[in-house]
Parts: C-alpha cells; sequence; structure tokens
C-alpha cells in the first residue's frame, strides 16, 4: 500500500504546474501538456503573466494553447537530438501576446503558410485544422496569427486583444 501511495503522489507531482497562471483551465491544460512532454524527455521552457483578469473565455485560450502544443510536441516527436518547447504569454496594454516556439524539420510552405503534414484517419478530418482554428480565433479577438520557421524552429506568435466588447 505504501508502494502504491508514494507511486500515485510521484504521479501527481509530476503532473503539476510549476507556476499558477491565475486561471484554473489553463493551469490544467498547461499541466498536461508538460506531463506529455516530460515522457516524450521535451525540455519545455514557460514564461506566462496572470491570466486572472483574462476576459478571453478559457474555453479559447485553452482551444488555442491545446492546438499549439500539440502541435509542438507532434513536431519535437519527429526530431532526435535537443527537443524543446517554449511558452510565452504577456500581456500589454489590452493585448494578449503568446508565442509558441519549438524545434522542428522545416515545413512545406505552400502558398502563403505551411503543409501540414498529419495522417492517419482514413478521412483525414480534424488533421491540419488546429492552426486555422487558432486562427479563427484570435480573428475573433481582433488579433493576428505569424508562422515562421528559422534554424531548426518553428515559431507561432498570436495577438489578441483581452476586451473587444469596450471597443465596440
Amino acid at each position: 500500500l505504501t508502494d502504491y501511495l508514494n507511486s500515485f503522489k510521484q504521479d501527481v507531482e509530476i503532473r503539476m504546474i510549476p507556476t499558477k497562471t491565475g486561471n484554473t483551465a489553463v493551469d490544467a491544460i498547461l499541466s498536461d501538456k508538460l506531463y506529455a512532454a516530460k515522457r516524450r524527455e521535451i525540455q519545455v521552457s514557460i514564461q506566462i503573466c496572470n491570466l486572472s483578469d483574462m476576459t478571453i473565455p478559457s474555453t479559447d485560450i485553452c482551444a488555442i494553447l491545446g492546438n499549439l502544443l500539440d502541435n509542438a510536441l507532434e513536431a519535437c516527436g519527429r526530431i532526435s537530438g535537443k527537443r524543446r518547447i517554449a511558452l510565452c504569454i504577456k500581456r500589454q496594454d489590452n493585448f494578449y501576446y503568446l508565442v509558441v516556439t519549438n524545434t522542428a524539420m522545416e515545413p512545406v510552405r505552400q502558398d502563403m503558410g505551411y503543409v501540414s503534414n498529419k495522417k492517419g484517419k482514413e478521412n483525414g478530418v480534424g488533421h491540419g485544422l488546429g492552426l486555422r482554428s487558432v486562427e479563427r480565433i484570435a480573428h475573433h479577438y481582433g488579433g493576428s496569427v505569424v508562422t515562421a520557421y528559422e534554424q531548426g524552429e518553428f515559431k507561432v506568435a498570436i495577438r489578441m486583444q483581452d476586451d473587444i466588447s469596450s471597443e465596440n
């Protein structure tokens, strides 16, 4: 019983996020993604401002974080050597800036974006749609999404207005 409880305690401690954002839903998704990164031996660095007064709904910010961090974990899983993910969320004036940077192979460009190399489901539904979903959410909040690949790292930078109702 003691061994079982110690094992359970270690698992809980591993899953705990080292910093609190002030947003329970964001803390939960970050905890889950950090745990997944640790299991895959991917180094993660996080710099996040306090999100307790954010007016963007948790469902939207978690959809963005979930999609971007899943993409980053998947990209890191395709390479060997040093694998890392960096997440930064800052607030300046009435805007939140969210940047996810991860090591990755160079993606294929097409037109103004990147081609998804996700495969799996027979019908392909749900694959490669995450970044478009992130763009849709960012645009809803008067924001923008910029992606870039440089020197072995893929970066997604998002800017979103926190309180668009005050501008209308």
